[in-house]
């Protein structure tokens, strides 16, 4: 019984590991470039207004190395 639980714990550790590395590799790979540019138009101000431009951002986990 011993044996076996070593066993599944020794997996379940490894599987951690596994989809954590997983996860790093994508993260620094992938997502890092995976960000998104919209103009959106809303003709909400009266005719004639300047126009308004509004930047948002978020959900930003930038690192030192990291440029847009």
């Amino acid at each position: 019984m011993a044996r076996n639980t070593r066993h599944l714990v020794a997996q379940a550790a490894l599987g951690t590991v596994a989809v954590g590395s997983i996860a790093l590799a994508h993260a620094t790979l992938i997502e890092r470039n995976a960000f998104t540019v919209r103009n959106i138009t809303v003709p909400i101000l009266p005719p004639g207004t300047p126009a308004l431009r509004i930047l948002h951002l978020s959900d930003l986990h930038m690192t030192p190395r990291q440029h847009l």
